[in-house]
């Protein structure tokens, strides 16, 4: 009668534990359900922005503000200047498109610009960063504008949308819409500008090679990009038609060989 008694509260030990397991992989799996869900319900809301985007607007600019232009095109964005004095500044924005809606959002950050901290779908997760200020999608063919006291520091401009493109996802900011900005202190370098004069032309040593360089707002043009390594002589043109601009040669490799 013991033994079969035992036997009883075994079998229903059993059967309670076989219920707790089976309960507790119920809840896992409701969990992982919920999980799924908020993820793609973040997507989904990723995803939406450019699907409600509408015209730009586009504000008069404040008396004694530094105006910046900035077009944004898939898959670029490109201030007029990149370097202004700290105070008010006033960003007039244009949508290139031709096909996306992008957005406009102004970043203060050390990081290289092409290493922000993105999600699995190249989304630059904005608590993660320090956001300034940002303009909400906007359609292309159409302008818009914001106005905010920028401190001096280094900032970078980015389009932070993305979007399901045949089952994948493109991220605006990973297809190389992001550009660097930097805001000085007032008066900060200018003098560089102003105390410009006139270029010198020195003759050409003998048996090098000519190259002749044009500079304008806003471009270097080499009548040639590649010649044969040796003496190498530059005569660079200022076309201006308004600024002072400088040549500076640059070996981007060459910490690599050190």
């Amino acid at each position: 009668m013991t033994f079969v008694t035992e036997s009883i509260l075994n079998r229903r030990w059993m059967f309670a534990l076989l219920a707790a397991v089976a309960a507790l992989a119920l809840l896992l799996s409701a969990c992982d359900g919920d999980d799924d869900e908020a993820e793609e319900a973040m997507e989904a809301e990723e995803a939406s922005e450019a699907d409600e985007a509408t015209l730009g607007v586009v504000f008069p600019r404040p008396t004694g503000s530094t105006e910046v232009r900035v077009s944004l095109a898939e898959w670029a964005v490109e201030p007029a200047v990149n370097v202004v004095d700290e105070g008010e500044i006033y960003f007039l924005v244009d949508n290139l498109g031709p096909a996306d809606p992008h957005e406009f959002v102004i970043i203060r950050s050390d990081l290289p610009i092409d290493q922000l901290p993105v999600d699995d779908t190249g989304f630059v997760p904005e608590d993660a960063i320090d956001v300034v200020a940002e303009i909400e999608p906007y359609l292309p063919g159409s302008s818009a504008s914001i106005a905010l006291n920028l401190p001096a520091g280094r900032y970078l401009l980015i389009c932070n949308i993305v979007e399901l493109e045949e089952g994948e996802w493109e991220s605006h900011y990973l297809e190389g819409m992001r550009a660097e900005f930097t805001v000085q202190a007032a008066g900060e370098d200018a003098s560089e500008a102003e105390d410009a004069e006139a270029g010198i032309v020195n003759p050409k040593p003998e048996g090098a090679t000519e190259v002749r360089v044009s500079l304008a707002e806003w471009t270097v043009a080499p009548a040639v990009s590649t010649v044969q390594s040796g003496d190498i002589d530059f005569l660079v043109d200022n076309l201006g038609p308004a600024d002072p601009p400088e040549v500076v040669v640059v070996r981007p490799d060459a910490h690599s060989e050190e």
